[in-house]
């Protein structure tokens, strides 16, 4: 169903004397589909697994998106192929807004298994 996407982000760098510069952006697209969250597990050795979500249910680029996992993994934007995988630590969030990706992997080397949630935006 289309909509609009809205993400938001924000980080505050606080310094030992309790300073901080805090920064806040927001964007908002319009989207034809979204799913998520969704929550799957990636094996450990595993490497570029698919998200099954984008090419079905109708979703085939991806506008906005949200990530995070329980483990140390990598994630590939774009074809494995052409683009290098982006490291994401365990507890953290990659978010972006404004892509255009048709493609999406994970890669688990974390000797561990991997709980990955995610929400996705496009069209």
């Amino acid at each position: 169903m289309p909509g609009t996407s809205h993400v938001e982000a924000s980080m505050a760098v606080v310094d030992r004397l309790g300073r901080g510069s805090p920064m806040r952006v927001a964007h908002a697209m319009s989207h034809t589909r979204w799913v998520g969250p969704i929550t799957i597990t990636v094996a450990t050795g595993t490497t570029e697994q698919a998200v099954i979500t984008i090419g079905t249910q109708g979703l085939t680029t991806i506008t906005a998106l949200w990530i995070t996992s329980d483990v140390n993994i990598s994630v590939t934007y774009g074809a494995a192929a052409s683009n290098a995988p982006v490291a994401l630590n365990a507890g953290a969030v990659h978010c972006m807004s404004g892509t255009s990706l048709t493609a999406l992997s994970f890669t688990n080397n974390s000797g561990s298994l991997a709980t990955i949630t995610y929400v996705i935006a496009g069209s």
